[in-house]
């Protein structure tokens, strides 16, 4: 086996060794394919051969996989008590869902999206979390890919800017009928909400 070969092995098994947040048994080191079904019995959307970094604790992993299905209501962002709360340190980029999620729920233990995610076991997974903003859009990117998504707006776990105009707390969504991104998703409105992982 070549070096390289065998770092990008010992990659993939650090990402999901049992240890991290998800627990559970390692993912098998082999590759996959968009459309193909991941370990967590979703589908693969997102695929990087160089991998990308967690991070909530700096693991390289190479694969986004979203859950089979969406949650089986359209959920709110923030409870009621937090719809106005900054929630500060949120990322936009691939690799940010987890620790994302991580963050609105130390704020919002009942944040509704978040803890669908994070409480969401399927397919012996237990480590989903909602997407961030580019996690998001890949997921739009690669839908023909995915199984049961809809048209609607999908929450992101990323915290929108948008706020300081109109004195409220907003993060970012996706309507997956046309790929629109707004950051003006108002944190009281229900979205639809599809958990995904990393691997």
């Amino acid at each position: 086996m070549s070096l390289g070969i065998a770092f990008i092995l010992t990659a993939f098994v650090a990402c999901d060794n049992g240890t991290g947040p998800g627990g559970g048994e390692d993912d098998p080191p082999k590759t996959y394919a968009l459309g193909d079904t991941g370990p967590g019995g979703g589908k693969i959307f997102y695929v990087s051969e160089a991998g990308f970094t967690m991070t909530d604790n700096n693991q390289v992993c190479h694969y986004l996989e979203a859950a089979p299905s969406d949650m089986s209501t359209t959920l709110l962002w923030a409870t009621s008590s937090y719809e106005l709360t900054n929630i500060s340190g949120t990322g936009t980029a691939i690799g940010t869902g987890r620790k994302n999620t991580a963050l609105i729920l130390a704020t919002d233990s009942a944040a509704p999206a978040a803890l669908a995610c994070k409480d969401l076991t399927t397919g012996g997974k237990n480590d989903w979390f909602l997407p961030s903003k580019d996690e998001l859009n890949a997921l739009h990117t690669n839908r023909s890919r995915v199984e049961n998504l809809s048209t609607n707006y999908y929450w992101s776990s990323s915290q929108s800017s948008y706020s300081s105009q109109l004195g409220h707390e907003y993060a970012w969504h996706q309507l997956f009928s046309d790929g629109y991104q707004g950051n003006e998703g108002g944190k009281y409105t229900n979205g639809s909400v599809r958990a995904v992982r990393a691997f």
